[in-house]
């Protein structure tokens, strides 16, 4: 069996990446072979399919002209999209399993991983499929103001990190 894990950040930056590399070692441990898709980072622990990455922006040091380039691809990015699928031909898994892929890798990996044919299961460390801002706190408190695909409010009320503009 060949499973291909993928997420956002190839090394140890908090708790999906543990995970991500807690799985790794499990399946080693059971015979699984283990592919690893991530963005490409400085501090990512190298494989050989490095050149299949996406490069990493961080969206936060853009000026706003180059915020306001970045945002589209921060929900679907079609760079990755066209990346994975050449690391899919490539590889050839039998199971891809996401973890925290938005903003970064984007939904890009399922519609590839569909094309290909690839069954694909999905991790969720946070809320970030209801509440743009992964919480669902405002202030403190429970939010539910995005929920059903009302996404704009979380910008008006500036629920990530209390900025209008992030």
């Amino acid at each position: 069996m060949h499973v291909t894990l993928v997420n956002n950040y190839l090394y140890l930056r908090g708790g999906a990446e543990r995970v991500v590399f807690e799985e790794t070692e499990f399946l080693r441990q059971q015979q699984v072979t283990v592919s690893h898709f991530s963005r490409r980072h400085a501090q990512n622990i190298p494989t050989p399919y490095d050149a299949y990455f996406p490069p990493f922006v961080d969206p936060f040091t853009l000026p706003l002209a180059g915020k306001v380039r970045h945002a589209p691809r921060m929900i679907y990015n079609a760079h990755t999209y066209r990346s994975f699928i050449q690391f899919l031909q490539s590889v050839q898994p039998q199971l891809i399993h996401a973890h925290n892929i938005y903003g970064g890798l984007t939904s890009a990996i399922s519609d590839a991983a569909t094309r290909q044919g690839i069954p694909m299961v999905m991790t969720l460390h946070d809320y970030k499929l209801l509440c743009p801002a992964y919480l669902m706190l405002r202030k403190g408190q429970v939010c539910e103001a995005c929920l059903h695909g009302r996404y704009l409010r979380c910008i008006v009320h500036s629920c990530h990190k209390d900025n209008f503009l992030y």
